[in-house]
């Protein structure tokens, strides 16, 4: 699952309405794909959870804030800017959430047969910059923008 890009089922939305989730959108892109879709990485704790980066289009606002975290502290991981597909993609880490496989919908594949993969070196920095920040979650950073306590509470509840 790590590494690869999937759908979320709106069903997760609903049942986790945080205004910081970037919700699904309904529409198709041009490779097929829904909006937005989603970099999956797996969970160091729990076997069962897996962890959601949303990518975005929006280059300009997302190298913007980029550009500041880097003249502030000299380094970003809330934000990698990549390329995905031929285009410049933002996959904004401060926005993951985590989630389970009941709610995944589908894989993003080419043409229903090739799974969507960015560069290995890029997977690789993506995630250790998103477990970083879950790290400094876990001190009680306040990093991530969606309440992702309440939504890890309840998944793990429903493993139980």
């Amino acid at each position: 699952m790590s590494g690869c890009f999937y759908f979320i089922s709106d069903e997760f939305f609903e049942r986790f309405p945080d205004k910081e989730l970037l919700k699904n959108k309904g529409m198709r892109n041009s490779n097929g794909g829904k909006r937005p879709c989603f970099l999956a990485f797996e969970d160091l704790e729990y076997s069962n959870i897996s962890w959601m980066i949303p990518i975005s289009s929006k280059i300009e606002k997302y190298q913007a804030i980029q550009n500041y975290n880097f003249k502030k502290n000299g380094r970003c991981d809330i934000i990698h800017i990549s390329s995905l597909l031929g285009k410049q993609t933002a996959f904004v880490i401060q926005k993951m959430f985590p989630i389970t496989q009941r709610y995944i919908e589908e894989k993003y594949t080419i043409r229903k047969q090739e799974n969507v993969r960015i560069q290995k070196d890029d997977e690789k920095e993506i995630i250790e910059k998103a477990n970083r920040i879950l790290m400094l979650h876990k001190n009680k950073i306040p990093v991530i923008t969606p309440d992702i306590d309440h939504i890890l509470k309840n998944l793990t509840e429903d493993m139980e």
